[in-house]
């Protein structure tokens, strides 16, 4: 523990120097002295925040400029939360003057703080993804089309125009219904390409809130393994930012619990992939679903993101989809009864789980094969008794009734 402690303070001194360094470039951009007024320093961190959101787009002599905020809207939004950081530090401070020191802990806490704030933002895109289609929030999808559909919609900045191909890459599609493939929510907000690339040491992703749900039941669990009847009871009463509770489980869903549970001999392993599956099942919108290894490479879909390949479908090849939409998304809901897709592949992160798991599926085979025989023996030994049976009647004509009882082999 003491080691990782020492770890994470290194990154986290390395990421103030990198913060700081580029303040530094933008304080000498300005022309300021060690010391400036308020205004001045709000225009520093002004193009501090544009380098930062600009993903190594902007250079130092476009982040000066008021360009970043002409070209985007949601930026109004973004200062004013800058400036809500800003005033929290000088409230602290006395003077109408600050140093570089005192504006250097300010753009380090503004970029400590930014992933809660980004969160914000992506719990905006979820709510409009979820509400393009009827059945967003209990499915954790919309439509391909009703995908595209938002992003052609001018009133909405949001850029949704990744290629089929690249979807599935990512990990965001759902193609278990070929003719109308949905995007998943929950994996397509935690894609890498997703993420604001910050700095050259972290991205800023939005939270995986799936992560918060677990880390609830695991505290509450205190162990690897629980009961399926444990995990049911406190599911019941586990809330999210789309499911009310306490709640009633599917029958169904109880069903995979106990599958799951027969697998690992009798409980669920709280860290296997059925287990995330079914908590996706579960949560829909805030479970990603977990793709089994080698289906698609989230992390880093290097043919695409390296530049080499164009990872967004043209307008064109975007309106025609919108356009030959035959339904609508209220008529696609309606008509949609599927369930979510499962599939009975597992996969531990635990080695010592994984030989156990195995230990299980052995003697569950073996207990399989000595049932099975033991069906076959029962029916020889049926078969038997009746060969004897139909002996005995065809001889019973002739025999005694005394002689009956002592030709009677089985019950």
């Amino acid at each position: 523990m003491h080691d990782l402690a020492a770890l994470a303070a290194a990154i986290e001194d390395m990421v103030q120097q990198e913060s700081t360094g580029v303040l530094q470039e933008v304080w000498a951009k300005i022309g300021l002295e060690n010391t400036t007024d308020h205004a001045k320093l709000h225009d520093a961190l002004k193009a501090w925040m544009v380098l930062y959101l600009g993903q190594g787009a902007w250079n130092l002599d476009k982040a000066v400029t008021d360009e970043f905020a002409r070209k985007h809207e949601y930026w109004n939004d973004t200062e004013q939360w800058l400036r809500d950081v800003e005033n929290s530090h000088l409230r602290e401070l006395e003077g109408p003057m600050v140093d570089f020191k005192a504006a250097a802990k300010i753009a380090n806490d503004a970029g400590a703080r930014y992933g809660k704030y980004n969160d914000m933002e992506c719990q905006k895109l979820k709510k409009t993804l979820m509400n393009a289609f009827p059945k967003g929030k209990a499915t954790g999808r919309l439509r391909l089309v009703d995908f595209y559909r938002l992003g052609l919609d001018p009133s909405l900045e949001i850029n949704l125009a990744e290629k089929k191909d690249f979807l599935r890459t990512m990990g965001a599609l759902d193609e278990s219904n070929a003719s109308s493939p949905m995007v998943i929510i929950p994996n397509y907000l935690s894609a890498k390409p997703n993420c604001l690339q910050a700095t050259s040491l972290y991205s800023v992703c939005c939270s995986n809130e799936c992560e918060g749900l677990l880390g609830e039941l695991e505290k509450r669990i205190a162990a690897p393994t629980a009961s399926p009847e444990d995990i049911a009871r406190l599911v019941r009463a586990l809330p999210s930012s789309t499911v009310e509770a306490p709640r009633e489980i599917k029958e169904s869903l109880l069903g995979r619990l106990n599958d799951i549970a027969s697998l690992h001999g009798g409980e669920v392993n709280l860290h296997g992939r059925l287990f995330a599956q079914w908590m996706h099942h579960a949560y829909p919108s805030e479970c990603p679903y977990p793709h089994e290894a080698g289906v698609t490479d989230p992390v880093s879909p290097d043919g695409w993101t390296s530049g080499e390949m164009d990872i967004e479908a043209s307008e064109e090849e975007r309106r025609q989809h919108v356009e030959e939409d035959s339904c609508g998304p209220e008529q696609a809901a309606e008509e949609w009864d599927g369930e979510l897709p499962w599939s009975s592949t597992e996969e531990l992160l635990s080695v010592a789980a994984t030989r156990k798991m195995q230990s299980f599926d052995t003697a569950a085979k073996s207990g399989s094969l000595a049932r099975l025989l033991k069906k076959l023996f029962l029916m020889l030994l049926v078969g038997s008794c009746a060969g004897l049976l139909v002996r005995f009647a065809s001889a019973s004509v002739a025999v005694p009734a005394k002689a009956l009882g002592k030709e009677k082999c089985c019950v």
